[in-house]
Parts: C-alpha cells; sequence; structure tokens
C-alpha cells in the first residue's frame, strides 16, 4: 500500500530493487491502478530524498517505524534509475497534470539532468570522443555480484525512453529548459 514492492518474498533478494519500478508501474497502470503505480513509483523518489542522495539506490528495504525508506545497497546503477524516471513519466502523461506531477516535478527533472550528464554521459579523461552514450558505471551482469562499466544497449533504452516521456511533461510545467 504505500509502493514497497520486495523482489523476492523469500528473501532470496533483500529488498526492492527500483529498476522493477518500470515494469510495475505500467503494470498497474494497465489495470487502472493508478494510486498504485504513484505510491510504487515515489518509493524509489522517497528513498533518495530520505537518505540525501541525489539518484537513485540500487536497493532499498521497507518503511521504518520513524517513516524514513532506509538504503540497503546504495551502489550506483543508472539503468535502474532511468526505470524510475520511465515510469514517472509514463505515469504523469497517461494521467495527465495532477497534483503529485506538481509536487514532484522538480525532483525528477533534477534526477533526469543528473542522469544525463557527468558522470554518465562522458568522462573528462575521454574528451576526444563523446559518444552521446549514457554510460552504465555499475551494469549489473548477473547474479554473483560482477557489475561492468560499460556503455550498454539496456541503459541507452531506458534513458531515451525517460527522456522521451519526460519533454511532453516539461512543456506542460512551463519549463522550456528541459523541453528543447
Amino acid at each position: 500500500t504505500d509502493g514497497y514492492f520486495p523482489e523476492s518474498l523469500t528473501g532470496v533478494y533483500a529488498g526492492m530493487f527500483p529498476r522493477t519500478t518500470g515494469a510495475l508501474v505500467r503494470l498497474l497502470m494497465e489495470v487502472g491502478e493508478w494510486d498504485a503505480a504513484e505510491s510504487a513509483v515515489h518509493y524509489g523518489i522517497q528513498a533518495m530524498l530520505d537518505n540525501a542522495m541525489e539518484r537513485i539506490a540500487h536497493v532499498i528495504g521497507p518503511r521504518k517505524a520513524n517513516g524514513r525508506i532506509p538504503v540497503l545497497d546504495g551502489d550506483d546503477e543508472v539503468d535502474g534509475q532511468a526505470h524510475v524516471l520511465l515510469a514517472w513519466a509514463m505515469l504523469a502523461r497517461a494521467r495527465g497534470r495532477c497534483a503529485y506531477e506538481d509536487m514532484s516535478y522538480s525532483t525528477v527533472a533534477s534526477l533526469m539532468d543528473r542522469t544525463v550528464s557527468q558522470p554518465y554521459l562522458y568522462e573528462d579523461r575521454c574528451r576526444r570522443i563523446r559518444p552521446g552514450l549514457v554510460r552504465n558505471i555499475n551494469f549489473e551482469h548477473h547474479r554473483e555480484g560482477e557489475f561492468w562499466d560499460c556503455y550498454d544497449f539496456l541503459t541507452q533504452c531506458f534513458v531515451c525512453a525517460a527522456l522521451e516521456n519526460m519533454i511532453p511533461i516539461a512543456a506542460r510545467q512551463d519549463d522550456p529548459q528541459r523541453e528543447a
């Protein structure tokens, strides 16, 4: 009910992986569960805010008694962040302008800005080659805990889809800088 969606009910995976939010929100939208979709997407954003982070964490836990959402794994996983951004933007586009959009837009737009900026967009040491791709500095390759620093296809797809869905929201929010 509060948006927490554990990855495993058996404990095989600890906590909630925000990267799952994209698929979950899409499913909830499809069945008309708008409030549940909003709660799911906001859970990852609230965890970021509660922990004074500038990005979405890799794994977050259930809300504590004090109301705060703990980070279980703070690794930087930009593809998971892109899932949250895409889910927020798809929900905003489907619902139309509402109080939640107005309340959360500046936070989400800033997160989108960071997603397409350093260290993800390119590195200073690579001045001659700026591929225009989002670099995933912590791409989770498999369940054995191996992470790659790479330009992977999935990250490009999710970041581009998030951007594509965010642009009309920027226009609706009268944010010409981000609309371009």
